[in-house]
C-alpha cells in the first residue's frame, strides 16, 4: 500500500505562523531581559549608576524621513535676485530661462542680441551700444535691457559719435556708463546726457577738446578721466566738482602737471600717466604734490628705456611710500598701507 504524503494548506501554514509569532516575541524579550540583568550587574561592579533602558515590547517610534534636497528653484525669488548681479555672460541666460520669474531677463538679452546681432559677450553685464541711428522700432528692446542692467548693477559702454546718432538713444541707455569719444560734438551730447547718469570711466581725445567741454563735466560723477591730451586749465578748474572722482589717467603728458589741484580734489586716488615726457624733477614735483594730498598710487608707464631707473633713483620716498620697478619701463608709487594692484 502506497503512502500518500499530504502537504500542509495554506491556511493551516498561516495558522501555524500566527501561533509562533508570539512565541518568538516572547524569547527576544527574555533575551533582551537578560543582557540588560548582565549590563547591569557589570555596572554595579564597576560603581557606575544604573542604566535605564527602554521598554523592548514597546512599539518604536517612527522617525519620518524627508528630503531635504534643495534646488534653485526652491529657493526665495529675494535671494536668488541677489545672485544676478554675480552672473557673467556665460551663465546669465542657463540661470534666468531655467527659473520662470527670471525668463524676462534672458529673453531681452535674447532679444537685442538678434536685433542686432550681438554675441551675449556684448549684452551683460556690460552693454555695447550699438552706433548709428537706431530705428524707433528698436528702441523698446534696448530700453528693456537698460533697465535690467540699472536693477542688477550692469552697465553700458558708448562711443559719443555723431550728435544725431546719440540722439535717438540717449533715453533708453544705462544710467552707469563708459564713455569714449574722438566727436567736437561730443560736449553737446554731454550735455544733453542725464545728469544722474554715473560715468564710470570717460575717454577724451584731443579733437573733444573745445570750450563748452568743461561745462559739460561740471558738477557730473565721473570715476575715472582718461585723456590723451594735456590739461588745459579750463579743465583743470572743473576737476574739483567731478563727484567720485577717484583715477586721473593721461597720456602723452608734455605740458607740465598742474600739481595745486590734488589737494583740492579730496576724492583722488590714483594717478596714472602712459608715455609721459616729464623730467625726473617734474615727476618728483608730481610725487610730493601727491604726498601732501589724498593720492594713494602714482603710475608712469611706457617710459623711454632707462627713464623708470633714473625716476626710481632720484625720488626719495617719504615715510609710508614705497617705489616698485614694474619691469623696465613702468614705476609705481604707493602708499605702504595700500593694498598693491
Amino acid at each position: 500500500m502506497s503512502t500518500v504524503l499530504n502537504l500542509p494548506s495554506s491556511s493551516s501554514n498561516s495558522k501555524c505562523s500566527c501561533h509562533s509569532q508570539p512565541l518568538m516575541a516572547s524569547l527576544l524579550q527574555e533575551q533582551i531581559q537578560l543582557l540588560q540583568d548582565e549590563i547591569q550587574e557589570y555596572r554595579q561592579i564597576l560603581g557606575l549608576p544604573p542604566k535605564q533602558f527602554s521598554d523592548p515590547s514597546a512599539t518604536p517610534e517612527i522617525i519620518p524621513i524627508t528630503n531635504t534636497t534643495r534646488t534653485l528653484s526652491s529657493l526665495p525669488t529675494e535671494v536668488l535676485s541677489r545672485i544676478v548681479p554675480y552672473l557673467d555672460f556665460t551663465s546669465i541666460i542657463p540661470f534666468c530661462h531655467s527659473l520662470r520669474p527670471f525668463k524676462h531677463i534672458s529673453t531681452a538679452i535674447y532679444n537685442v542680441g538678434t536685433t542686432f546681432k550681438y554675441q551675449i559677450e556684448d549684452l551683460w553685464p556690460v552693454f555695447h551700444i550699438p552706433e548709428g541711428t537706431i530705428p524707433v522700432t528698436h528702441l523698446h528692446t534696448l530700453y528693456t535691457l537698460s533697465k535690467l542692467l540699472n536693477q542688477y548693477g550692469g552697465r553700458g559702454t558708448i562711443h559719443l559719435g555723431e550728435l544725431d546718432d546719440f540722439e535717438s538713444v540717449r533715453n533708453v541707455i544705462p544710467r552707469v556708463l563708459e564713455v569714449t569719444s574722438f566727436s567736437r560734438e561730443a560736449s553737446a551730447m554731454l550735455m544733453k546726457l542725464d545728469p544722474k547718469s554715473d560715468i564710470v570711466k570717460i575717454h577724451l581725445h584731443y579733437a573733444t577738446l573745445n570750450k563748452e567741454l568743461p561745462l559739460s563735466l561740471t558738477g557730473r560723477t565721473v570715476r575715472r578721466l582718461e585723456t590723451d591730451f594735456y590739461l588745459p586749465q579750463d579743465i583743470v578748474d572743473v576737476l574739483p566738482t567731478l563727484k567720485e572722482f577717484s583715477v586721473l589717467a593721461i597720456r602723452l603728458g608734455q605740458s607740465p602737471f598742474p600739481c595745486d589741484v590734488l589737494r583740492k580734489c579730496a576724492s583722488l586716488k590714483v594717478l596714472v600717466f602712459e608715455n609721459p615726457q616729464y623730467t625726473v624733477s617734474a615727476v618728483k614735483e608730481i610725487y610730493e604734490a601727491a604726498v601732501n594730498a589724498n593720492v594713494e598710487r602714482i603710475r608712469f608707464s611706457e617710459l623711454q628705456p632707462g627713464k623708470a631707473i633714473k625716476i626710481s633713483e632720484g625720488v626719495q620716498m617719504e615715510k609710508g611710500w614705497a617705489c616698485v620697478m614694474d619691469g623696465f619701463r613702468d614705476v609705481l608709487f604707493q602708499r605702504s598701507d595700500v593694498r598693491a594692484e
